[in-house]
Protein backbone atom coordinates (compact mmCIF):
# COMPACT_ATOMS: atom_id res chain seq x y z
CA UNK A 1 0.00 0.00 0.00
CA UNK A 2 1.22 3.48 -0.84
CA UNK A 3 2.60 5.43 2.11
CA UNK A 4 1.36 8.98 2.51
CA UNK A 5 3.31 11.82 4.10
CA UNK A 6 1.20 13.42 6.82
CA UNK A 7 0.80 17.19 6.80
CA UNK A 8 2.06 18.70 10.05
CA UNK A 9 1.08 22.04 11.58
CA UNK A 10 4.48 23.38 10.55
CA UNK A 11 3.88 22.26 6.94
CA UNK A 12 0.51 24.02 6.88
CA UNK A 13 2.04 27.20 8.34
CA UNK A 14 4.80 27.15 5.71
CA UNK A 15 2.26 26.60 2.95
CA UNK A 16 0.17 29.58 4.13
CA UNK A 17 3.24 31.81 4.29
CA UNK A 18 4.55 30.83 0.84
CA UNK A 19 1.22 30.60 -1.03
CA UNK A 20 0.80 33.45 -3.51
CA UNK A 21 4.41 34.56 -3.02
CA UNK A 22 6.35 31.62 -4.43
CA UNK A 23 5.53 29.25 -7.30
CA UNK A 24 3.80 25.93 -6.59
CA UNK A 25 6.98 24.18 -7.72
CA UNK A 26 9.08 26.11 -5.20
CA UNK A 27 6.64 25.33 -2.39
CA UNK A 28 6.60 21.66 -3.35
CA UNK A 29 10.40 21.52 -3.27
CA UNK A 30 10.46 23.25 0.12
CA UNK A 31 7.94 20.81 1.61
CA UNK A 32 9.28 17.72 -0.16
CA UNK A 33 5.93 17.01 -1.85
CA UNK A 34 4.48 16.85 -5.33
CA UNK A 35 3.01 19.98 -6.91
CA UNK A 36 -0.37 18.24 -7.10
CA UNK A 37 -0.27 17.50 -3.36
CA UNK A 38 0.52 21.15 -2.59
CA UNK A 39 -2.31 22.44 -4.80
CA UNK A 40 -4.74 19.95 -3.29
CA UNK A 41 -3.87 20.94 0.27
CA UNK A 42 -4.13 24.63 -0.61
CA UNK A 43 -7.65 24.05 -1.90
CA UNK A 44 -8.65 22.08 1.19
CA UNK A 45 -7.54 24.73 3.67
CA UNK A 46 -9.13 27.53 1.66
CA UNK A 47 -6.11 29.08 -0.02
CA UNK A 48 -7.45 28.25 -3.47
CA UNK A 49 -6.03 25.84 -6.01
CA UNK A 50 -3.88 26.76 -8.97
CA UNK A 51 -7.04 27.06 -11.05
CA UNK A 52 -9.95 28.17 -8.86
CA UNK A 53 -10.64 28.29 -5.14
CA UNK A 54 -13.12 25.45 -4.54
CA UNK A 55 -12.23 23.17 -7.43
CA UNK A 56 -9.78 20.31 -7.75
CA UNK A 57 -8.47 18.88 -11.01
CA UNK A 58 -8.92 15.18 -11.78
CA UNK A 59 -5.20 14.74 -11.10
CA UNK A 60 -5.55 16.40 -7.70
CA UNK A 61 -8.48 14.14 -6.84
CA UNK A 62 -6.44 11.09 -7.87
CA UNK A 63 -3.56 12.31 -5.69
CA UNK A 64 -5.92 12.87 -2.76
CA UNK A 65 -7.52 9.40 -2.98
CA UNK A 66 -4.55 7.41 -4.23
CA UNK A 67 -6.23 6.27 -7.45
CA UNK A 68 -5.35 6.52 -11.12
CA UNK A 69 -6.31 9.70 -12.97
CA UNK A 70 -8.23 7.60 -15.52
CA UNK A 71 -10.31 6.19 -12.68
CA UNK A 72 -11.41 9.69 -11.65
CA UNK A 73 -12.29 10.51 -15.27
CA UNK A 74 -14.40 7.33 -15.43
CA UNK A 75 -16.17 8.33 -12.20
CA UNK A 76 -17.09 11.63 -13.83
CA UNK A 77 -18.18 10.21 -17.17
CA UNK A 78 -19.96 7.04 -15.99
CA UNK A 79 -20.40 7.01 -12.23
CA UNK A 80 -22.17 10.26 -11.42
CA UNK A 81 -19.31 12.34 -9.98
CA UNK A 82 -20.08 15.94 -10.91
CA UNK A 83 -17.31 17.56 -12.90
CA UNK A 84 -16.87 20.40 -15.33
CA UNK A 85 -14.49 20.78 -18.22
CA UNK A 86 -11.97 23.57 -18.53
CA UNK A 87 -10.41 24.10 -21.94
CA UNK A 88 -6.64 24.39 -21.78
CA UNK A 89 -4.23 25.33 -24.58
CA UNK A 90 -3.37 21.75 -25.50
CA UNK A 91 -6.04 19.67 -23.77
CA UNK A 92 -9.17 19.67 -21.63
CA UNK A 93 -9.17 19.39 -17.84
CA UNK A 94 -11.84 18.00 -15.54
CA UNK A 95 -12.52 20.06 -12.40
CA UNK A 96 -14.45 18.80 -9.35
CA UNK A 97 -15.98 20.86 -6.56
CA UNK A 98 -14.88 19.71 -3.11
CA UNK A 99 -18.46 19.52 -1.82
CA UNK A 100 -19.56 17.45 -4.82
CA UNK A 101 -16.59 15.16 -4.29
CA UNK A 102 -17.42 14.57 -0.63
CA UNK A 103 -21.07 13.82 -1.44
CA UNK A 104 -20.04 11.36 -4.15
CA UNK A 105 -17.49 9.63 -1.92
CA UNK A 106 -20.11 9.16 0.78
CA UNK A 107 -22.60 7.70 -1.71
CA UNK A 108 -20.04 5.45 -3.45
CA UNK A 109 -18.02 4.11 -0.55
CA UNK A 110 -17.39 0.77 -2.24
CA UNK A 111 -15.41 2.43 -5.06
CA UNK A 112 -12.51 3.86 -3.04
CA UNK A 113 -10.24 2.93 -0.13
CA UNK A 114 -10.13 5.32 2.84
CA UNK A 115 -6.74 3.88 3.87
CA UNK A 116 -5.25 5.83 0.95
CA UNK A 117 -6.86 9.08 2.09
CA UNK A 118 -4.80 11.03 4.57
CA UNK A 119 -6.54 11.83 7.87
CA UNK A 120 -8.35 15.17 7.48
CA UNK A 121 -7.71 14.87 3.75
CA UNK A 122 -11.25 16.12 3.09
CA UNK A 123 -10.91 18.89 5.65
CA UNK A 124 -13.15 17.18 8.23
CA UNK A 125 -13.57 13.64 9.52
CA UNK A 126 -17.34 13.14 9.36
CA UNK A 127 -18.96 10.24 11.19
CA UNK A 128 -19.56 8.31 7.96
CA UNK A 129 -15.88 8.67 7.05
CA UNK A 130 -14.77 7.48 10.47
CA UNK A 131 -16.99 4.41 10.09
CA UNK A 132 -15.63 3.73 6.62
CA UNK A 133 -12.06 3.93 7.90
CA UNK A 134 -12.90 1.23 10.46
CA UNK A 135 -14.48 -0.93 7.77
CA UNK A 136 -11.63 -0.51 5.29
CA UNK A 137 -9.11 -1.65 7.88
CA UNK A 138 -10.64 -5.14 7.47
CA UNK A 139 -10.21 -5.19 3.67
CA UNK A 140 -7.49 -7.23 1.93
CA UNK A 141 -4.10 -5.53 1.96
CA UNK A 142 -4.04 -4.97 -1.82
CA UNK A 143 -7.57 -3.66 -2.18
CA UNK A 144 -7.73 -1.21 -5.09
CA UNK A 145 -4.10 -1.69 -6.13
CA UNK A 146 -3.10 -2.47 -9.71
CA UNK A 147 -2.40 -6.07 -10.64
CA UNK A 148 1.17 -6.99 -11.49
CA UNK A 149 2.35 -9.54 -14.06
CA UNK A 150 3.63 -11.70 -11.19
CA UNK A 151 0.20 -11.72 -9.53
CA UNK A 152 -1.46 -12.67 -12.82
CA UNK A 153 0.93 -15.58 -13.19
CA UNK A 154 0.17 -16.81 -9.67
CA UNK A 155 -3.58 -16.50 -10.21
CA UNK A 156 -3.34 -18.52 -13.43
CA UNK A 157 -1.28 -21.20 -11.69
CA UNK A 158 -3.86 -21.49 -8.85
CA UNK A 159 -6.90 -21.34 -11.14
CA UNK A 160 -7.58 -25.08 -11.51
CA UNK A 161 -6.92 -26.33 -8.00
CA UNK A 162 -7.78 -23.58 -5.51
CA UNK A 163 -10.97 -21.74 -4.56
CA UNK A 164 -11.42 -18.01 -5.04
CA UNK A 165 -11.30 -17.52 -1.29
CA UNK A 166 -7.98 -19.35 -1.07
CA UNK A 167 -6.52 -17.42 -4.01
CA UNK A 168 -7.69 -14.15 -2.46
CA UNK A 169 -6.04 -14.97 0.87
CA UNK A 170 -2.78 -15.83 -0.89
CA UNK A 171 -2.74 -12.71 -3.08
CA UNK A 172 -4.22 -10.32 -0.51
CA UNK A 173 -7.27 -9.63 -2.67
CA UNK A 174 -11.03 -9.90 -2.16
CA UNK A 175 -13.08 -12.62 -3.84
CA UNK A 176 -14.72 -10.00 -6.05
CA UNK A 177 -11.30 -8.70 -7.13
CA UNK A 178 -10.20 -12.23 -8.04
CA UNK A 179 -13.33 -12.77 -10.11
CA UNK A 180 -12.89 -9.49 -11.94
CA UNK A 181 -9.29 -10.31 -12.75
CA UNK A 182 -10.26 -13.74 -14.02
CA UNK A 183 -12.65 -12.04 -16.44
CA UNK A 184 -9.86 -9.76 -17.70
CA UNK A 185 -7.51 -12.70 -18.15
CA UNK A 186 -10.20 -14.56 -20.10
CA UNK A 187 -10.57 -11.58 -22.42
CA UNK A 188 -6.83 -11.63 -23.02
CA UNK A 189 -6.97 -15.37 -23.79
CA UNK A 190 -4.84 -16.30 -20.79
CA UNK A 191 -7.63 -18.35 -19.17
CA UNK A 192 -10.35 -20.53 -20.77
CA UNK A 193 -13.65 -18.70 -21.26
CA UNK A 194 -15.88 -21.73 -20.79
CA UNK A 195 -15.17 -22.28 -17.11
CA UNK A 196 -16.95 -20.46 -14.26
CA UNK A 197 -14.64 -19.99 -11.32
CA UNK A 198 -17.10 -19.65 -8.44
CA UNK A 199 -20.73 -19.21 -7.53
CA UNK A 200 -22.21 -15.79 -6.84
CA UNK A 201 -21.59 -14.19 -3.46
CA UNK A 202 -24.17 -12.21 -1.49
CA UNK A 203 -22.15 -9.06 -2.12
CA UNK A 204 -22.14 -9.63 -5.88
CA UNK A 205 -25.87 -10.29 -5.93
CA UNK A 206 -26.56 -7.01 -4.15
CA UNK A 207 -24.24 -5.16 -6.51
CA UNK A 208 -26.14 -6.63 -9.46
CA UNK A 209 -29.45 -5.39 -8.06
CA UNK A 210 -27.98 -1.96 -7.27
CA UNK A 211 -26.58 -1.58 -10.77
CA UNK A 212 -29.88 -2.73 -12.28
CA UNK A 213 -31.57 0.09 -10.39
CA UNK A 214 -29.24 2.47 -12.22
CA UNK A 215 -30.32 0.86 -15.54
CA UNK A 216 -26.74 0.03 -16.46
CA UNK A 217 -26.36 -2.25 -19.52
CA UNK A 218 -25.47 -5.88 -18.90
CA UNK A 219 -22.12 -5.43 -20.61
CA UNK A 220 -21.11 -2.79 -18.07
CA UNK A 221 -22.48 -4.81 -15.15
CA UNK A 222 -20.51 -7.84 -16.31
CA UNK A 223 -17.37 -5.71 -16.52
CA UNK A 224 -17.83 -4.36 -13.01
CA UNK A 225 -18.46 -7.82 -11.55
CA UNK A 226 -15.76 -9.57 -13.55
CA UNK A 227 -18.23 -11.98 -15.13
CA UNK A 228 -19.54 -12.89 -18.55
CA UNK A 229 -22.72 -11.18 -19.79
CA UNK A 230 -24.51 -14.55 -20.02
CA UNK A 231 -23.64 -15.26 -16.38
CA UNK A 232 -25.20 -11.95 -15.31
CA UNK A 233 -28.42 -12.63 -17.21
CA UNK A 234 -28.67 -16.22 -15.96
CA UNK A 235 -28.17 -15.17 -12.34
CA UNK A 236 -30.83 -12.46 -12.68
CA UNK A 237 -33.30 -15.03 -14.00
CA UNK A 238 -32.50 -17.40 -11.13
CA UNK A 239 -33.11 -14.63 -8.60
CA UNK A 240 -36.49 -13.89 -10.13
CA UNK A 241 -37.52 -17.55 -10.14
CA UNK A 242 -36.55 -17.85 -6.47
CA UNK A 243 -38.43 -14.65 -5.56
CA UNK A 244 -35.18 -13.00 -4.45
CA UNK A 245 -35.39 -10.11 -6.87
CA UNK A 246 -37.17 -6.95 -5.55
CA UNK A 247 -40.79 -7.24 -6.74
CA UNK A 248 -41.31 -3.50 -7.04
CA UNK A 249 -38.24 -3.28 -9.23
CA UNK A 250 -39.22 -6.22 -11.47
CA UNK A 251 -42.15 -4.17 -12.74
CA UNK A 252 -39.89 -1.24 -13.64
CA UNK A 253 -37.42 -3.49 -15.38
CA UNK A 254 -40.07 -5.28 -17.39
CA UNK A 255 -41.51 -1.94 -18.48
CA UNK A 256 -38.32 -1.35 -20.45
CA UNK A 257 -38.29 -3.12 -23.78
CA UNK A 258 -34.59 -3.87 -23.72
CA UNK A 259 -34.92 -5.60 -20.33
CA UNK A 260 -37.94 -7.68 -21.35
CA UNK A 261 -35.92 -9.62 -23.85
CA UNK A 262 -33.59 -11.05 -21.21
Amino acid sequence: MRKWKTWTEEDIRTLREMWGVYSVKAIANRLGRTESAVETRAGIIGLGSAYTSNLLSANQVSELLGVDGKTVARWIKKRGLKGRKMAMKQAEMWLVDMQDLEKWLRKNQDRWDSRKLEVYGLGVESKWLQEKRKHDMTLPTKHGQRWTAAEDSRLISYYDHRTVKEIGEILGRSETAIQRRVSRLKEKGKLPKDKILVSWTTEETQLLIDMDKQYLPDEEIAWELGREVDHVRSHRRRLRLKGMYPEQFQFLICSLITRCYR
